[in-house]
């Protein structure tokens, strides 16, 4: 059984106290080096030039892989440069172990299932891996990360992936299919979290660089025609100018003691400052919650385009 792999018998027993003792199965992804904890290794083979072993990783039945490395006493304590599957379901197990010993592999692989009382992964389709493997390299805390997650959160009233796309792109966040972003107070708070993604949005896809002007609102207006114009903007915004500098004129004053010459004066003064300290121009509650229905729909379609990529990818794999 044993081949160039291992030098003799001890080595392998050498190999399986090793792992044993060091308790972690180490995964480098990216620029990080995550640890698993070894619960119990039931098994190393070698099969095709390669070591692997069945464990139980986290309370799942798992596989590891050591490959292109001869096994000699001098080298086991550098053994953490091999891949780890957590998790894998019986098909993705076995498809790595050579045909000479499927039967024995099969045999072992149950029984570590039986004898240890765990429930298996449940396969994956493909669709699913494809979410899976465009989750596993996006950034947590982002607008694509988010999209994501609520993909996977429909994924059990859904036949295909696909359909969910699609029920977001006719009826758009406006429908309620996002229930995250159903209510003002929550496409308020997504906008506050994204703020930064949502203005590279503004500029790259909709061109508009400076959303709280003039100019922006107007831009603006023209991607979404439900948003008040800058005209209404300016009618409505002078009237709680006025209101404004006129409560803060009460406020900071008796004007009991002055004449109307002087209040006329102090009304204009106050105004004229409230101007100067007002844009009205400046983002709305209606807008934010447009751009956050907007950029989370822009999201998705990025998604779904990246997400058809790596799924025939996968079906070509299967050729």
């Amino acid at each position: 059984m044993f081949n160039k792999l291992f030098k003799d018998y001890t080595t392998y027993q050498k190999v399986v106290n090793w792992f044993n003792v060091n308790k972690y199965a180490s995964e480098i992804q990216g620029l990080n080096l995550i640890d698993y904890p070894i619960d119990k290794v039931i098994n190393i083979q070698v099969t095709d030039g390669k070591i692997w072993a069945i464990a139980i990783i986290d309370d799942k039945v798992s596989y590891f892989i050591i490959e292109d490395e001869v096994i000699e006493d001098g080298k086991l304590d550098k053994l953490i440069n091999f891949k780890l599957i957590k998790n894998m379901n019986k098909t993705e197990v076995l498809k790595n172990i050579d045909m000479k010993g499927m039967d024995k592999m099969k045999k072992l692989y149950n029984e570590t299932v039986k004898n240890n009382n765990i429930e298996e992964v449940e396969e994956m389709t493909n669709e699913q891996k494809a979410l899976q493997l465009i989750k596993d390299e996006t950034i947590e805390g982002t607008i694509k990360y988010e999209v994501i997650e609520w993909v996977e959160s429909m994924m059990d009233g859904y036949d295909n992936i696909e359909d969910i796309f699609n029920d977001l792109f006719v009826g758009g966040c406006e429908s309620g299919i996002v229930a995250n972003l159903i209510y003002y107070d929550d496409t308020l708070d997504f906008y506050n979290k994204y703020e930064h993604e949502i203005k590279i949005f503004l500029d790259e896809y909709l061109e508009i660089e400076d959303v709280e002007t003039l100019e922006g609102i107007q831009s603006l207006v023209r991607v979404f025609p439900d948003l008040d114009d800058e005209d209404v903007r300016i009618f409505d915004g002078q009237d709680k100018i006025i209101d404004k500098a006129m409560d803060d004129l009460k406020d900071d004053y008796n004007l009991d003691d002055f004449n109307l010459e002087e209040i006329e004066q102090m009304e204009d003064d106050y105004i004229r400052s409230e101007s100067e300290a007002t844009n009205l121009f400046e983002l709305n509650n209606q807008d934010k919650n447009t751009l956050a229905w907007a950029s989370f729909e822009h999201e998705a379609s990025l998604l779904y385009d990246k997400y058809l990529d790596v799924l025939n990818e996968l079906y070509m794999e299967e050729l």
